[in-house]
């Protein structure tokens, strides 16, 4: 496998994060760990590494605005239960 290789699934996880498919990426991440763990790198690979560095970067953005996007619809629902039930107990 090449460094290649681990940028073609770095732009996987990356298309699959865009999409909210967290599965796919921890999947795609777990085989580009293998893929990572058998290279070696060369002054030559320093291009690709940024790029890898740089699409793995992408990849923790979106996971971060997903939680964060989760976390605000879990608190917008929380404040929903807790309206209803203080209307039902006026009922």
């Amino acid at each position: 496998m090449t460094i290649d290789t681990a940028i073609e699934i770095s732009e996987a996880m990356f298309a699959a994060a865009e999409v909210g498919d967290w599965d796919r990426v921890q999947e795609l991440d777990t085989l580009r760990a293998a893929v990572l763990d058998d290279l070696s790198f060369t002054a030559a690979d320093r291009a690709k590494l940024v790029r890898l560095v740089r699409l793995n970067a992408a990849v923790a953005e979106r996971a971060t605005e997903a939680r964060d996007g989760r976390q605000a619809e879990l608190r917008a629902l929380a404040r929903g239960k807790r309206a209803t039930e203080n209307y039902a107990a006026l009922a």
